[in-house]
């Protein structure tokens, strides 16, 4: 019970005061359909309860483990809010939760969930968008976070505020990290990582899927493979992977290939190439490139890493580069960041990123020549 944050029984009954505004969509989800989702009268909060005290029988259940012996896991207690009991203005949702429900056993709050049906839709969840708000709030007090969330093919960010009844103190709010999709401007505002709205398809259209169709419900798809003879840098080389899929998606037009091919050298010596890339139209979405070589000299030399990300307007949104272990990386979005962040390596010479992008342009055609 102490790793879950949950102290004696209450003397007095308590509720929790939940403030949840939404400040940023990004990826396959248009601004008015949020809206429309905000506004529905199937929303719902999920509030979740842990028992104090786990009694076997009332407020858990025994279950055997293996290879023998058994434990107690706890029934947990589910209460729902709908309607006029979650207060919506604009993108805001205001709504109170006990701390502890009116069961006979002693009971904790301990997850909050948000829940509303959705439009299908290329990745959705369905029938409904179930998002986890709060887990182990803190036990007193008021305070503030950032919400970011990814859900397959966008991304959604809110303001989170919870204050006890009992609260006497202002908004405790978490303190700066470096790294993560969220910044504090002010109180009252965050701003929130923009990635291209076609960036979730580097994921959905990872190399693993190359036959079957990639998403659902079905789209517009094909599948391509590379023509001979291969391109430079691999020309000569034994390509094993090497797809692209094309599909047509609201807003355009999606590529993604993917490509691992190999090099045999002198004696043991084995040199690699892996290509994973994603282009809206004819704009760079996202490149990934590793260069290896395995008993081509003394030891093997760390594999040679870039990742680079691009925005909509076709600037530079991210760019990686080195080692695995120590690569050098520049982040746009953390760009005059607290001093927490420490240094970020500065912006990458264009002509060095145009040769990436030149590289790959040469490979993709060699999947689409005739």
């Amino acid at each position: 019970m102490v790793a879950l944050g949950l102290q004696s029984e209450s003397s007095h009954a308590r509720t929790l005061e939940l403030e949840l505004a939404f400040q940023h969509t990004g990826g396959l989800l248009e601004p008015g359909e949020l809206d429309a989702w905000l506004v529905s009268p199937d929303l719902m909060i999920e509030a979740v309860y842990h028992p104090l005290h786990l009694i076997e029988g009332k407020t858990a259940r025994r279950i055997k483990t293996m290879p023998m012996g058994s434990r107690l896991e706890p029934n947990f207690h589910t209460s729902t809010l709908r309607g006029a009991q979650i207060e919506r203005t604009g993108r805001v949702l205001r709504f109170r939760l006990d701390e502890q429900p009116p069961t006979q056993e002693a009971y904790r709050l301990i997850s909050v969930y948000l829940s509303v049906p959705i439009a299908p839709g290329i990745g959705r969840p369905q029938p409904a968008l179930r998002i986890a708000l709060l887990h182990e709030p803190a036990t007193n007090g008021a305070h503030q976070v950032a919400f970011t969330g990814n859900f397959k093919t966008f991304d959604l960010g809110a303001r989170l505020r919870y204050r006890w009844s009992d609260a006497p103190s202002d908004w405790k709010r978490r303190e700066p990290i470096c790294g993560g999709d969220a910044r504090e401007v002010d109180l009252e505002r965050y701003r929130f990582r923009v990635r291209h709205r076609h960036l979730v398809f580097f994921d959905a259209l990872s190399a693993e899927v190359s036959s079957d169709p990639p998403l659902k419900p079905p789209v517009d798809w094909k599948s391509f493979r590379m023509h001979e003879p291969y391109p430079p840098p691999i020309g000569g080389w034994r390509v094993s992977r090497n797809h692209l899929i094309r599909l047509n998606v609201p807003g355009g037009r999606i590529d993604r290939l993917s490509i691992y091919a190999e090099q045999a050298g002198p004696g043991q010596c084995l040199r690699t190439r892996t290509y994973d890339a994603l282009l809206s139209g004819d704009q760079f979405v996202r490149i990934e490139r590793s260069v290896a070589e395995y008993d081509c000299e003394k030891g093997y030399p760390p594999s040679q890493i870039v990742r680079a990300e691009w925005l909509e307007d076709g600037s530079l949104a991210y760019y990686m580069q080195g080692s695995g272990a120590n690569p050098a990386i520049y982040d746009a979005f953390s760009i005059g960041q607290p001093a927490v962040c420490g240094a970020l390596a500065s912006a990458p010479d264009p002509a060095q990123v145009n040769a990436l992008q030149a590289e790959v342009s040469r490979l993709r055609k060699a999947f689409l020549a005739n």
